[in-house]
């Protein structure tokens, strides 16, 4: 029986429950969050999943961490990123964890990363971050058809889509389809209003952020303030052009071999409530996963947190050294 400890049950926590309430190894799942509410939405959407098949678990909840097993085979840590890193040392601490999925934005502060960095090493975990879109079905074929063609430019636009907290998504996901880690920031344009987040004390913007990867791939990702634009990706290489609109499930591509006729086809977005079993399984049978490596995500996150601490400053006029996003 595999052993499973789930951090945080909010929200994005309990999707993550709902996926592994699919996952076909028998697990013992242990779900901590010190909030009694959230626990029993959590325990309320994993009851939901045993009208779709045996339920093959025991699930235990909890708000104290030290009730979970002094060995550990997966654990995810889906907190808040302003206690992520506290709590991700607990964690590790009270239990031996071979395996370990942190959601994004990892943390707030600059040296914290450093510090996880350590704690993962010095423990010979194996981690990853939960920036999904590589597990998709249609940047998965992407990225083997743009190994055909060298990309020119990255562009992702839409309306109101959170840029603040969803921009390490883009970012990563650029790394993913130009095999690229190293980038550059060169401009943040942040809409004036900045505003509070569905998440209490956490800031959210719309705006632009514009840079390279490497230096030739321009890239460009925007939020418009008004208007209900689906979120889309565009893509131009030499030998193509595609655009994925994630809103509409809708995959364009024009292609030079093909006389740059357009062809459309759909695709299906999917849940956090269909990925987490997937990801899981993969590590449990192949000590592998397709998310990004934790110590790949932390360059992509740095460049993007310490740009971002720049530009909040001079809207702020004050300096800002822990970047208010989750």
């Amino acid at each position: 029986m595999k052993k499973i400890a789930l951090i945080g049950a909010g929200q994005l926590g309990s999707r993550h429950l709902q996926a592994l309430a699919k996952l076909d190894i028998r697990s013992k799942i242990f779900v901590i969050d010190p909030s009694a509410e959230s626990l029993k939405i959590a325990k309320s959407r994993f009851e939901e999943m045993a009208g779709n098949g045996k339920i093959l678990h025991d699930v235990i909840f909890s708000d104290n961490i030290e009730t979970i097993d002094r060995e550990i085979d997966l654990g995810i840590v889906a907190t808040s990123s302003n206690v992520r890193l506290k709590v991700l040392d607990t964690l590790l601490t009270f239990s031996e964890v071979k395996n370990l999925i942190l959601e994004k934005v990892l943390f707030r502060k600059v040296g914290e990363y450093e510090i996880a960095s350590e704690m993962i090493k010095e423990r010979g975990v194996m981690a990853w971050v939960n920036c999904t879109r590589r597990m998709w079905d249609v940047y998965k074929t992407l990225h083997k058809q743009l190994n055909e063609g060298k990309i020119l430019s990255f562009y992702a636009y839409g309306s109101d889509w959170g840029l603040a907290s969803n921009a390490i998504h883009i970012l990563d996901l650029i790394s993913y389809l130009s095999c690229r880690e190293e980038y550059r920031i060169n401009s943040i344009d942040i809409n004036e209003d900045i505003f509070e987040s569905k998440r209490k004390g956490f800031i959210e913007f719309n705006g632009s952020l514009n840079g390279t990867f490497g230096e030739d791939i321009s890239f460009s990702i925007t939020s418009f303030k008004d208007g209900n634009f689906p979120f889309t990706v565009e893509i131009l290489t030499e030998k193509g052009r595609y655009i994925i609109s994630e809103g509409t499930q809708k995959k364009i591509q024009s292609l030079k071999e093909n006389e740059w006729k357009y062809v459309e086809e759909t695709f299906r977005v999917p849940y956090q409530s269909e990925l987490t079993n997937a990801a899981a399984k993969n590590i449990f049978e192949n000590s592998e996963c397709d998310l990004t490596t934790y110590e790949s995500s932390k360059k992509l996150h740095l460049t993007y947190i310490k740009s971002l601490n720049k530009a909040i400053s001079k809207i702020k006029n004050e300096e800002v050294t822990e970047c208010p996003i989750t």
